[in-house]
């Protein structure tokens, strides 16, 4: 009897490391894909925040610098006459 008790307290001692080794890595690798999915919230809060602070010029009527003629440079034939209506008064 002696000797089972032993035998089971030997095996158990022996055991104890492989049981305690497979529960830390299964713990390391849940807190890596937690570190994962931080970082993938995190690129995309950001994103998110650099797209809302993003002003579209056509949004609040602008133009886009190309669109843009400026005073005695020469403008593109298509916006020339429409130059000459607005300055006639037009």
């Amino acid at each position: 009897m002696i000797a089972v008790v032993i035998f089971v307290l030997a095996g158990l001692a022996l055991l104890f490391p492989v049981v305690m080794t497979a529960l830390v890595k299964r713990k390391q690798a849940r807190f890596e894909q937690a570190k994962a999915t931080i970082a993938r919230h995190e690129d995309r809060s950001a994103q998110e925040a650099r797209a809302a602070s993003t002003i579209i010029p056509a949004d609040h009527g602008l133009l886009l610098g190309s669109g843009l003629v400026i005073e005695g440079a020469e403008p593109p034939q298509e916006a020339s006459a429409a130059l000459e209506t607005a300055r006639a008064g037009d």
